[in-house]
């Protein structure tokens, strides 16, 4: 199994956008396919039942929408049973996505600081298996017991890089969901923020990685349309990216940091598990286990020689 690494922007219909990286004829139906085409997963702000239905019908299988819930959900989240509710509707409309609905984030204000009985109230009231990630903005948040809390159902605690510093990855769930708002358009951070995610998802942890838009179309566009006939996709995550500088070093670079989950099991077996077989089986299972080991490495090393032999143009 492979932990999915789905990279895409906030928002993607953006008129500023077309003739750059859109076709100058591209009706705004043909905009989140062609979007689609290109990277695996959106951040959405708003979301009608109507939208829903037809922007699932509009991607391929393994595309995602990450949804913000309505600012009245973290706003009502000390009133509980209200939190609940608007949840509740909210979720009503999400669901018509379907295998397209990703994890819902829920930005709690500045205005709102830290009560963790509601917050474990809320996080109790949620259905199972619904990917929910949290965004404090008042610091009282920031500490072991809010993460703790988080981590005891399952919530991810959102990364969020505003050019500042690069913030500390605290894993709470079993995906990562990162906001990348910087404004410099340098690419450094890009290639650290890969590095970083690049090591969970080699241990089966699924990332969220939404850069900010930018309505000129800059960090997306570049020179053109894609090279080589198209953009790679490989197993619901991003093996390609676009012209120029934006979502782009994570794009180049999935193919190369995901690693099957089952290899990390592998390697858990070999470190724990045979310590109470006879000392000939368990040396001939350990070199079986490295053998299989080695031909995950091998065949991921191949799968991004693959991918860098077919868009070497597009990853200088």
């Amino acid at each position: 199994m492979l932990a999915e690494a789905r990279v895409g922007t906030t928002g993607f219909a953006y008129r500023e956008w077309i003739g750059h990286v859109y076709p100058p004829e591209a009706a705004s139906e043909q905009l989140l396919p062609l979007y689609a085409e290109r990277l695996s997963g959106v951040e959405i702000a708003t979301l009608t039942a109507e939208l829903a239905e037809s922007w699932a019908a509009a991607v391929p299988p393994s595309f995602q929408f990450a949804l913000k819930a309505p600012g009245r959900i973290a706003t009502e989240l000390a009133s509980g049973k209200s939190a609940a509710r608007s949840m509740g509707a909210f979720l009503d409309i999400a669901s018509r996505l379907g295998d397209a609905l990703g994890p819902v984030l829920i930005q709690v204000p500045a205005s709102r600081p830290m009560d963790r009985h509601a917050l474990g109230s809320f996080l109790a009231s949620l259905p199972a298996g619904l990917r929910v990630a949290f965004e404090f903005k008042h610091r009282s948040w920031h500490d072991d017991a809010t993460l703790r809390l988080l981590s005891a159902h399952g919530a991810a605690l959102v990364l969020t890089d505003d050019g500042e510093r690069m913030p500390r990855i605290d894993l709470t769930a079993d995906f990562m969901y990162v906001r990348i708002r910087r404004d410099d358009g340098r690419l450094e951070p890009i290639d650290e923020w890969a590095a970083r995610l690049g090591l969970l998802a080699r241990r089966g942890i699924d990332v969220y990685a939404f850069l900010k838009h930018d309505r000129r179309g800059r960090g997306m566009a570049g020179r053109g349309a894609p090279r080589g006939g198209g953009w790679g996709r490989r197993g619901g995550s991003v093996a390609g990216r676009f012209d120029g500088p934006a979502p782009l070093g994570f794009g180049a670079r999935a193919v190369q940091v995901l690693v099957p989950a089952a290899a990390l099991q592998l390697e858990r077996v070999a470190a724990h598990d045979l310590r109470h077989l006879a000392p000939p089986f368990r040396a001939g299972l350990r070199r079986g286990i490295g053998d299989l080991l080695q031909a995950f490495h091998d065949a991921t090393a191949a799968l991004a020689d693959e991918f860098v032999d077919g868009h070497g143009g597009i990853l200088t």
